[in-house]
């Protein structure tokens, strides 16, 4: 309604503002009205010449300007946050993927976007992403969270290992089920 009102103003008339609004003459007389019933203030004076406003219609005329404007300075600004990545982005990894893969980058990625600082958590624990405030995790094997927006970067492969002692103490396994019959340090891997 601020902005049928201020419109009506700067175009003189209802039917000026109507047109450049695109609405008809009845629905920005309707605004005003509804406007004037909410402030509890007559703001314009009509005729069936031309309009004027009002002491309580300039008050209001000046203040509709001061908010629409800062309105159209943060749809701005909010605008180019949109095209500038800043701030500070918190990031989550295990620590040997981090140390491989995430610090080697972040210079160069730094360089590139250079009112952005990174907040780099390496653990190789599951952090909870809103209790922790963090923006983006990396993690191995399957979100346990069903309501986790999940991309898969990569497969990692599995190897099954064992040192030549243990192997000439235990035997070599020669199926899956004879895994079962071994002694593994993980039986079944528990990864962040």
């Amino acid at each position: 309604m601020m902005q049928v009102y201020c419109r009506v103003i700067e175009a003189g008339n209802f039917s000026k503002a109507a047109d450049q609004l695109d609405l008809s003459r009845a629905v920005v007389s309707k605004y005003i009205s509804a406007l004037e019933k909410r402030v509890g203030a007559r703001l314009l004076n009509r005729s069936t010449r031309a309009i004027s406003m009002t002491e309580a219609g300039q008050v209001y005329y000046q203040s509709c300007m001061d908010i629409l404007n800062q309105l159209n300075r943060l749809e701005t600004e909010l605008a180019s946050m949109q095209n500038t990545i800043k701030g500070t982005l918190r990031v989550a990894a295990p620590v040997t993927f981090g140390e491989m893969f995430i610090a080697p980058r972040l210079y160069e990625f730094l360089e590139q976007h250079p009112e952005l600082s990174i907040d780099l958590r390496l653990n190789d624990r599951n952090v909870s992403l809103i209790d922790e405030h963090i923006d983006v995790a990396i993690r191995i094997g399957e979100p346990e969270d069903s309501s986790v927006i999940a991309k898969p970067l990569g497969i990692i492969g599995h190897y099954l290992c064992a040192s030549p002692a243990y192997l000439d103490k235990y035997g070599s396994p020669e199926s899956l089920s004879d895994l079962k019959k071994h002694r593994l340090i993980f039986d079944k891997p528990k990864l962040t």
